[in-house]
């Protein structure tokens, strides 16, 4: 985990953002069954946004499963109601923030949150 230390203040529900994390690293923890590395980041990027970064070496995703992660429903699990990521981004985007994946197969999943200040 690196968190930087000095971030700028940012006015967030924090039970939502609380709830798009846990599901971010909940995920990020199914992914890695046989263990791994999870590394949480956070910095400054610039003066009006702040980077969150949740990164796994899981087992990755194929390109049309990334296509499809935010569509509600949509699930590779055997349990679980496939709402997860449909739910953290709209968190997000109702915080007026962004949201990015990246993804390859057997080397694991980096999940980029970028929420803006207001001025």
């Amino acid at each position: 985990t690196n968190l930087a230390p000095n971030l700028p203040p940012f006015s967030l529900d924090s039970e939502q953002i609380a709830q798009a994390l846990g599901n971010l690293i909940k995920n990020a923890i199914e992914a890695m069954p046989d263990g791994g590395t999870l590394d949480i980041l956070t910095q400054s990027v610039g003066e009006r946004k702040i980077q969150v970064k949740i990164q796994d070496t899981g087992i990755g995703m194929a390109q049309e499963i990334l296509s499809q992660i935010f569509e509600p429903y949509y699930t590779t699990k055997d349990t679980g109601t496939g709402l997860g990521m449909a739910i953290v981004q709209r968190i997000v985007t109702d915080h007026d923030g962004e949201i990015y994946v990246e993804s390859e197969e057997g080397i694991g999943t980096t999940v980029s949150i970028e929420l803006f200040r207001e001025t």
